[in-house]
């Protein structure tokens, strides 16, 4: 029988991929500079950032040091979402660490039978959001001078993706598959080789992340030149921008607009979270193969949700915003990395660490003693 060809695809692929080889042809001076931005973001802020939280949500995944967190939050998240205990993990470990960590968690439980088709479909379309520290800090803190806008962001991001859990769950109802009973439990390994495991899984998962940053880099810088030459409206491009990269479009939104707008822009593309960041999701995600349809207008919904609640924050609070001209996505340091809610994130995954090393070395012992007598 003959495979069915989907010539759509085919020619839309190849359209973009002419655009894409003309785009930087004509602009290779500006697509270079692109990739230059794309790898002091990853260097400066990326990996410093997402590595740690991928090597010990790894473990955590690994062994059963969340167990009392998820029967904790089991009740609250199958009332409001409809999830299973092993879906509120993934959900904790999405929102408490930020994109990716949500979707590696969410594939490793596919993966292990410990959740099914229908879960991770829903998961993925709500668990992520960009983490609190660069929320917090890296927006909130060195862009607008502002901790409290930083947490305004978040709680606008996380309102957002509750808003959009809640919904799918009146849609769509509980969760009613559940995983195979022919699931067997994941072995039991040693602490060293859940370590190494972590560590090598979470490295290749940040290499990935870090190729379609400096893609999505050349690219937008590309876009803003042409931009720039026809003379198109700021709010225009600053758009295409964030529609493409989330980093880079809330630094231009906050070099172009007054703070206000600034702002609510920002919310818009934090709820939103860019398609590089959408790639890398369905990057990762490829065995699942999640759909991109739902995905783009749940996270489309969720922009629009972030922004309203941005712009409802403005007008109870009423702050006084700030920008500032500081060039810390393209040149810089961390520092967010000292914000209370980065290292209480942190301290709770280093505390996943020691109780899987603890409950690795208790198995052990019990071995131990077992093969002994």
């Amino acid at each position: 029988m003959k495979q069915r060809t989907d010539h759509k695809g085919a020619y839309l692929g190849l359209a973009l991929g002419v655009f894409l080889f003309a785009l930087t042809l004509k602009n290779t001076e500006i697509a270079a500079n692109g990739i230059k931005k794309g790898l002091g973001i990853a260097t400066n802020t990326l990996i410093p950032a997402l590595f740690p939280f991928l090597v010990f949500s790894n473990l955590a995944l690994q062994s059963n040091a969340l167990d009392i967190l998820k029967k904790l939050l089991a009740r609250p998240a199958h009332f409001f979402f409809g999830l299973s205990e092993n879906g509120t993990v993934a959900l904790l470990l999405g929102w408490l660490c930020g994109l990716p960590i949500g979707t590696v968690s969410a594939i490793t439980m596919l993966k292990n039978e410990q959740i099914g088709r229908e879960e991770f479909d829903r998961l993925f379309l709500f668990s992520g959001i960009p983490g609190t520290g660069f929320l917090i800090g890296a927006v909130g803190t060195t862009l607008f001078g502002s901790r409290e806008v930083g947490f305004a962001l978040l709680f606008a991001v996380l309102l957002s993706s509750t808003f959009t859990g809640i919904l799918l769950k009146l849609i769509r109802g509980n969760i009613t598959e559940r995983p195979s009973s022919q699931a067997t439990a994941p072995i039991a390994l040693p602490f060293h080789t859940q370590f190494t495991a972590a560590v090598r899984g979470a490295f290749s998962t940040v290499l990935e992340i870090t190729g379609f940053v400096l893609f999505f880099s050349a690219v937008a810088e590309c876009v803003k030149a042409i931009a720039e030459a026809a003379a198109l409206p700021s709010i225009a491009s600053i758009l295409a921008i964030g529609l493409l990269g989330l980093t880079s479009g809330i630094y231009a939104a906050v070099l172009a607009f007054a703070p206000e707008i600034a702002f609510c822009l920002c919310a818009f593309f934090a709820g939103f979270s860019g398609l590089s960041i959408c790639l890398q999701l369905f990057s990762i995600a490829v065995s699942a193969r999640p759909k991109i349809g739902p995905y783009l207008l749940a996270k489309l919904s969720q922009g629009v949700l972030s922004f309203l609640f941005a712009g409802l924050y403005l007008t109870l609070r009423k702050p006084i915003l700030k920008t500032t001209t500081d060039s810390f996505f393209a040149a810089g340091s961390m520092p967010w990395s000292t914000t209370p809610i980065f290292t209480c994130s942190l301290t709770f995954l280093l505390l996943v660490f020691f109780l899987t090393l603890i409950g690795s070395l208790k198995l052990k012992l019990v071995t131990f003693l077992r093969v002994e007598k």
